[in-house]
């Protein structure tokens, strides 16, 4: 299905990624402190994928020491603590999604698909903040969430679970198919909580995310075929978010 296919070429696009960000040295300034107390002070080499860390000496020579033996590596834009590494700095995501829910209690259940991208920065593993915008499509109704994001990690690991917090606006369109006839649609706000887990490596990380998302659309519409006049009406959406993305 291409849902499916569409999902294996995002993982694969991941994985590679990851595999050519591993092989890059980092070459930053930093400090590696072992677990027997010994600190180096020096130039942060590279770190590979089981986060053995190579580190340079005072005479020109490289020293290669293993994770089990690291107590804490930190420099710009590395934190690292056990088998946890992190990034603290600026930070994006960019996600796919699929939504399923209601906009009234009457209504049938309407399927659709979102794309969303955020920037922001990551104050610590646990909490950062960034703005985002994106684009959803249910039916006929094309909306255009922009919003303030707050999120983090739980716990301190490499396989961790999330949370999201979304709040915002969105603009909103109605993709006309000849059977209704709706005018001047808007939209209104727009909140999505969302839990989840996340893989964490190096450079970035892979996140699965399931959201409730609550949005507020106003339209109006013709009352009938045979009427002339216009009815005003306030819906809010109410969806489930199953959501796949990539951080970095």
């Amino acid at each position: 299905m291409p849902c499916k296919s569409g999902i294996a070429i995002f993982i694969l696009l991941f994985l590679a990624g990851n595999l050519y960000g591993y092989q890059t040295s980092t070459e930053k300034l930093g400090k590696v402190k072992l677990k027997d107390g010994t600190v180096y002070k020096t130039s942060i080499l590279a770190i590979d994928i089981d986060h053995n860390v190579t580190i340079g000496l005072p005479d020109s020579q490289q020293v290669t020491i293993s994770n089990e033996h690291v107590y804490k590596i930190k420099g710009p834009g590395i934190r690292h603590y056990g088998d946890l590494v992190s990034k603290k700095g600026f930070m994006g995501s960019v996600s796919f999604g699929l939504l399923f829910g209601k906009s009234s209690e009457s209504a049938g259940m309407r399927a659709g698909v979102a794309i969303n991208g955020m920037f922001g920065y990551q104050f610590t593993e646990l909490i950062g903040v960034g703005v985002g915008a994106g684009a959803e499509f249910v039916n006929e109704l094309i909306t255009a969430p922009i919003f303030v994001r707050l999120d983090g990690q739980m716990i301190k690991a490499r396989v961790s679970p999330i949370y999201t917090v979304d709040l915002g606006g969105s603009l909103a369109w109605y993709n006309d198919n000849g059977f209704n006839d709706f005018n001047n649609v808007s939209g209104g706000w727009l909140f999505r909580p969302g839990l989840g887990v996340r893989f964490k490596n190096l450079n970035n990380s892979l996140y699965f995310l399931v959201s409730y998302q609550i949005q507020s659309v106003k339209y109006e519409s013709n009352s009938g075929w045979w009427e002339d006049y216009q009815s005003i009406e306030a819906r809010t959406m109410k969806n489930l978010n199953y959501t796949f993305g990539i951080k970095f």
